[in-house]
């Protein structure tokens, strides 16, 4: 199994019920030891994620012009495909808020990780700022302190590898099959 970001926290939870499953690659994994954390680093994200974090208001204010965000999406993250860009800012608040809520913030990966012992690589930008790179080093050796199949590779990049380096998503995603 694949996944990026919020997607990878939920693969995560979902590889305990998956026997099955031989191994598993999360890319950009967010990952806090606690919710304070969690909602300090959000917050340094940007102004709309800050707002949702904390639940302000104007964040369900501010999903309400999804339209002219979805717009505008591809202007301001312009190292991004517009597609994607696009993709980012259609949300509503309801799922904007509560992902963010219940999987990023209160969610422990740590424990699925244990849980599951399934081989995982933890793929990783060393200048991604969404998901900082010390959460997932601490990830890796209280997993690995437990016994658990973990090992995180960092590689240089942002939180958008799998866009802006799909060259080495690609060659880890071949290198876990080739096994």
């Amino acid at each position: 199994m694949v996944a990026h970001s919020t997607g990878a926290i939920l693969a995560a939870a979902l590889s305990i019920d998956r026997p099955d499953l031989t191994g598993q690659i999360l890319i950009g994994l967010p990952s806090y030891p606690d919710e304070a954390t969690a909602r300090t680093e959000i917050g340094h994200l940007s102004l709309m994620a800050r707002l949702t974090a904390t639940a302000n208001p104007l964040a369900r204010t501010m999903c309400r012009v999804r339209p002219l965000a979805v717009a505008l999406a591809p202007l301001v993250a312009r190292d991004l495909p517009a597609r994607i860009a696009r993709d980012g800012a259609r949300h509503t608040w309801h799922s904007y808020h509560g992902t963010l809520e219940r999987v990023v913030v209160q969610h422990r990966v740590a424990a699925d990780l244990l849980a599951a012992q399934i081989d995982t690589l933890l793929l990783h930008g060393a200048d991604d700022r969404t998901a900082p790179c010390a959460g997932v080093e601490q990830l890796e050796a209280l997993a690995r302190k437990a016994g658990a199949p973990v090992h995180l590779r960092i590689v240089e990049g942002d939180h958008h590898l799998a866009v802006r380096r799909a060259e080495v998503a690609g060659a880890a995603i071949v290198e876990r099959l080739r096994r």
